[in-house]
């Protein structure tokens, strides 16, 4: 009941607000119904870019935990949104982020959203550099020849929606 009497409100409701409702159903395991969740990206797609990097992270995480494909507007804006925050984040920060996109991406391409590209693999260890100055690695190759980057997670679904649009 609780759903269907919020769903036509979520659009009353801030950014901050919308990151952290998702990150509280999340974190009780909840998986809202379809039309709840389709509504719930509805609202927050707009706001996206207000989202501070701890909030996106949190949104970010929480859409796998609800178990709820979002379209692929939404996946594009909050790709460019995590993209803006790149080089804001902790270390563990940016690879639960790159965890969590490379989750959503998997679980739209299995919905048929993006199509199939090279996964991210999160780096193993983010304290030795690679001489680039900044203490992450970035070139490294999946094994089948495609380079993959795990400092660029959001460039990599960012090209997985553009090339499937």
């Amino acid at each position: 009941r609780w759903y269907s009497v919020t769903s036509g409100k979520l659009s009353l409701f801030s950014g901050p607000q919308l990151a952290l409702l998702a990150w509280s159903l999340g974190e009780l395991g909840a998986r809202p119904p379809g039309t709840w969740a389709t509504a719930f990206f509805a609202a927050s797609q707009p706001q996206l870019s207000q989202l501070d990097p701890g909030q996106l992270l949190r949104l970010v995480w929480a859409s796998n935990r609800i178990m709820r494909v979002p379209r692929r507007a939404w996946i594009q804006a909050v790709t460019a949104a995590a993209r803006a925050h790149a080089g804001k984040y902790r270390p563990e920060q940016e690879q639960l982020m790159a965890m969590s996109l490379q989750a959503l991406k998997t679980r739209a391409v299995t919905a048929g959203v993006l199509p199939s590209l090279p996964t991210v693999e999160p780096a193993a260890d983010h304290s030795s550099g690679n001489g680039n100055g900044n203490g992450h690695s970035h070139g490294h190759s999946n094994g089948n020849g495609s380079a993959v980057q795990v400092g660029g997670a959001s460039q990599l679904v960012e090209a997985q929606v553009a090339a499937s649009g």
